[in-house]
């Protein structure tokens, strides 16, 4: 696979999880939200993801197989720009509804943000 197809694949879900962001008011909840992160990714996807922590936060990246695009998937066609929304159905699902509603993760930019459980 070239480097152009594997990025065009979305083969990383990438999660960015800031201790500073003011939405958490504690290191609870801070870490609950890493815990159920990692938790739905292990029993949802039965993903087991690298987590770093960089200092101010974590960053979390989970493999997954797509050979294709989403677009070339014939049972996709109907849809307006499937991989695109498939990145913001994980975004949601994935977060239990605690990913930063104003970032929208595209093709061009996997990225998640979290806000306070």
């Amino acid at each position: 696979m070239s480097i152009k197809e594997f990025r065009d694949t979305n083969q990383f879900l990438f999660f960015d999880i800031d201790r500073d962001d003011p939405r958490f008011k504690s290191d609870k909840s801070f870490e609950l939200v890493l815990y159920n992160t990692l938790k739905n990714i292990k029993n949802k996807l039965k993903g087991y993801p690298t987590v770093l922590f960089t200092g101010g936060g974590y960053h979390i990246y989970q493999p997954v197989f797509i050979p294709t695009a989403l677009e070339n998937i014939t049972e996709f066609s109907k849809f307006e720009r499937p991989s695109e929304q498939f990145l913001r159905f994980a975004k949601y699902y994935l977060s239990n509804g605690k990913a930063d509603k104003q970032n929208n993760p595209s093709s061009n930019h996997v990225y998640l943000e979290f806000q306070n459980v």
